[in-house]
């Protein structure tokens, strides 16, 4: 659904001021609260959510041990980011990953922001792995908004040249 700019609808709202490479939408829905596996929209109709695989909705919407977890996480903000400083529950996270990956030698664990983050250090070992620089992607396919994993992402009109320029191509 293409809504007009000048509609005072949440999708309305959206065309103004969400960036087109995050629309990646393929039903009309303006979703306004979820819980479990229904999600509400805007016109506030309780519907099954048929796509809760997006995100952490894959386990619910409000999924108790996620809220638990979640305000545990912010009520410390121990784990704020790994860029800045270390924490404990970044370093045990790492130290988890190494014991049970495969592999010898010096080993770090990558830790990304965003789905972004974690699709562009794919691309990247998978070009490094194989000495291939193209990838297969689909039109309309998302993989991330930003760099490399956006020049492989959504329709070919919403990638951008900086995106492109990165990635050394688009198709």
């Amino acid at each position: 659904m293409t809504a007009s700019i000048t509609e005072p609808t949440l999708y309305g709202r959206d065309a103004r001021a969400i960036a087109p490479i995050e629309h990646l939408r393929f039903s009309p829905l303006a979703i306004t609260a979820g819980r479990g596996c229904h999600v509400t929209d805007e016109n506030g109709r309780d519907l099954l959510d048929l796509s809760g695989g997006w995100s952490a909705a894959a386990v619910g919407y409000a999924h108790p041990g996620v809220v638990q977890a979640v305000t545990a996480a912010v009520s410390t903000m121990a784990g704020a980011s790994v860029l800045s400083s270390t924490n404990p529950e970044v370093v045990a996270l790492a130290e988890e990953l190494l014991a049970v990956v495969p592999g010898t030698g010096d080993r770090r664990v990558y830790v990304g922001h965003s789905g972004s983050d974690a699709n562009a250090a794919a691309l990247g070992a998978a070009r490094r792995a194989t000495g291939r620089h193209r990838v297969l992607a689909f039109d309309g396919g998302y993989h991330g908004g930003f760099g490399v994993a956006q020049a492989v992402s959504g329709p070919a009109s919403a990638r951008t040249e900086t995106a492109c320029a990165t990635a050394r191509r688009c198709a």
